[in-house]
């Protein structure tokens, strides 16, 4: 047997040194044939152990984490194409950075915000939140630059408009792209599709080389906060609000936001000393309160001595309307206090809360369903003569909003025309269903509209069917909103003062 032994072995050594390509590697993301010729594949143990390896060698090649490359495998085919183009347009984010290009790296952050979440993996994730920080930084460090110099003018000579043509709102953009066309029937415009573009870079980059004279959009809120950031240096009227515009950009928008101004000059010229905004936990309350801090604190430093004597308390609803209302009025104290008195003469007690005194007008920044219980609740409190004022976080449902006329109490508010119009067609039976298209192809209409009177400083106003449009000194527009008076099933007109 000893010779048997000595042959097989003589026949390896031979093997070996006829095919060079079988070699024994030390090496662990290697696979060696030897090794897997040692033990019968039969075993399960060394099946698993050379996948393991093999998922190893894989992810070393590549760059990855062993983990981050099993997790990829078990997504869905589409979930891994949406994967690897999350990691293009970041590691096209990180080289913006690494190059010092922060309006770079905003873009191609806005262009991850549409991938769907699934397709982003925990250590993407960490990886965005360092850009994120990076651009935190940087906006804190940050210094104005010439651009600031730049005068916002009107030239029709190629104009640029930057619409969503196809996707989820492609509607609403044919819709303003038909109301832009109309309004200039001899202008040469030259219309992108915002949605068929990775980022806003990747678009202006193309729309540059035909050196627009004026752009007009983007309507979505992060692609138009991008394109100013990218400091294009071309006069721009956007279509939505955005944080700090360039000196040659201007918003022209449906938001709410715009009627914040309007209700600060009435609570001003009402003196309405004792303030109170109810707000809730929402995106849109919180957005329609950061603008009213804003715009009350710019009022307050060019008015000081107007506006000394005025008091603003924000009160959050927490869990309920009538919990928000009975802190606004400090029931919970004279609760207390009855309770503490019961305490101390034994003997029950019968009493009326005694509400805080100081209160001039509450405003309310919520859904109509929760604005509805505020007056209702105010009277309960013996606060009857507190008025309140209405500015919705959310429109309601034309339908809704109509069935519930009859119990509102006491309220302003500030709506804009196009839901108006829209509350009086259905209260005559004649609603359109293609009403939203109708509004959208007037806000095109009203963006060529303010473009054309920006050069014409004597042009302080607009009408259009959404209502009246003010332009100040600086030529920003804005569209005012209607206010009304709604109490036990009237809707009536009030007039701004």
């Amino acid at each position: 047997m000893k010779w048997l032994s000595l042959l097989l072995t003589l026949l390896f050594s031979a093997a070996i040194l006829a095919n060079p390509q079988v070699r024994i590697y030390n090496d662990s993301i290697h696979l060696s044939p030897a090794d897997s010729s040692e033990k019968p594949s039969t075993s399960s143990e060394s099946a698993n152990a050379e996948g393991k390896k093999a998922g190893e060698a894989s992810g070393a090649l590549s760059g990855d984490l062993p983990k981050e490359s099993s997790d990829s495998t078990k997504l869905p085919l589409d979930l891994q194409i949406k994967r690897i183009d999350a990691e293009i347009l970041l590691l096209k984010a990180e080289l913006a950075r690494k190059n010092g290009i922060p309006s770079h790296v905003r873009a191609y952050l806005d262009s991850l915000g549409a991938v769907d979440k699934a397709a982003i993996s925990p250590e993407m994730q960490l990886r965005i939140e360092s850009l994120q920080q990076y651009l935190q930084q940087t906006a804190s460090t940050s210094t104005q630059d010439n651009s600031d110099a730049l005068p916002y003018k009107f030239d029709a000579q190629n104009i640029a408009v930057l619409l969503p043509l196809t996707g989820d709102y492609s509607q609403i953009g044919l819709a303003i792209q038909k109301g832009i066309q109309e309004a200039f029937p001899n202008a040469e415009l030259k219309f992108y599709d915002t949605e068929v573009f990775d980022s806003m870079l990747e678009l202006w980059n193309l729309m540059k080389l035909s050196q627009p004279t004026f752009i007009i959009g983007p309507l979505r809120q992060g692609k138009a906060q991008v394109l100013n950031d990218l400091d294009t240096k071309v006069p721009t009227l956007l279509l939505n609000q955005i944080d700090k515009p360039k000196s040659y950009v201007r918003c022209l928008s449906l938001s709410r936001e715009g009627y914040v101004p309007v209700l600060v000059k009435q609570l001003v010229e009402h003196q309405f000393k004792g303030i109170s905004v109810i707000v809730d936990s929402s995106k849109a309350s919180q957005d329609l309160l950061q603008s009213f801090e804003t715009v009350w604190a710019d009022y307050a430093e060019k008015h000081p001595d107007t506006t000394k004597s005025f008091r603003v308390h924000i009160q959050q609803v927490d869990h309920s309307m009538d919990q928000a209302v009975g802190d606004l009025v400090n029931a919970s104290q004279s609760n207390i206090r009855k309770n503490w008195l019961q305490t101390v003469i034994k003997h029950k007690l019968h009493f009326d809360e005694r509400s805080r005194q100081d209160l001039d007008a509450v405003v309310s920044f919520v859904s109509a369903r929760q604005a509805v219980q505020v007056s209702p609740l105010l009277n309960f409190y013996h606060l009857g003569t507190v008025q309140h004022y209405w500015l919705p976080s959310k429109l309601p449902a034309v339908k809704d909003f109509n069935k519930s006329m009859s119990y509102w109490r006491n309220t302003y508010a500030l709506l804009p025309k196009y839901f108006v119009d829209q509350v009086r067609a259905y209260a005559k039976g004649g609603l359109e269903d293609d009403q939203q298209v109708g509004i959208f192809h007037a806000f095109g209409s009203l963006a060529a509209k303010v473009a054309q009177s920006i050069n014409d400083s004597s042009v302080r106003s607009l009408p259009s069917e959404l209502g009246e449009v003010m332009l100040d000194e600086h030529r920003a527009p804005t569209i005012l909103p209607e206010e009304f008076w709604l109490n036990k099933g009237s809707f009536s007109v009030v007039q701004f003062p």
